[in-house]
């Protein structure tokens, strides 16, 4: 007989444990906060761009040794005659390249890629002849544009 009481009443005990944690019984997840929901996942953080003595500079190359100003003279050309303290800018543009300016209109604007001739710095290749000797005191240097003007002068 106790057998069967036991059988009448344990069914409903369990529905009503179930109706009650329905309606409100604490579940063990609900003490720990939920974060809202994302659209989108979130992005890390981005890093600071690095300071600029941060940056590695360049491998020194032929252009850094090149480049400088360097005053002298108009020594040959073919439309023209000669002129005296011409003013020669040497700048650095690229590795082993290089840009020359002047203050003298009748010398263009042109790049020179560099190469190492013996203990000389020479032009790679084109038509504008690149020679600077770095061992002069002070450097010397001779340029022909376009194989039509000649300039040589030192380093200031």
């Amino acid at each position: 007989m106790a057998m069967l009481a036991t059988q009448r009443w344990f069914p409903w005990l369990c529905l009503g444990l179930l109706s009650l944690c329905a309606t409100g019984c604490p579940s063990p997840m609900a003490s720990q906060p939920v974060p809202p929901p994302t659209s989108q996942p979130v992005p890390p953080p981005l890093r600071p761009a690095p300071a600029p003595s941060e940056v590695p500079p360049h491998v020194p190359d032929l252009g850094d040794v090149a480049q400088g100003t360097y005053v002298g003279d108009v020594i040959s050309d073919s439309r023209g005659s000669s002129k005296s303290h011409v003013t020669l800018t040497v700048t650095r543009i690229g590795s082993n390249l290089v840009r020359i300016t002047s203050d003298y209109a009748r010398l263009p604007t042109v790049d020179v890629p560099l190469t190492s001739a013996m203990d000389k710095i020479v032009q790679a290749q084109g038509n504008t002849v690149f020679l600077l000797d770095r061992f002069q005191r002070p450097a010397r240097l001779d340029v022909s544009f376009l194989n039509e003007v000649s300039w040589a002068g030192t380093k200031q």
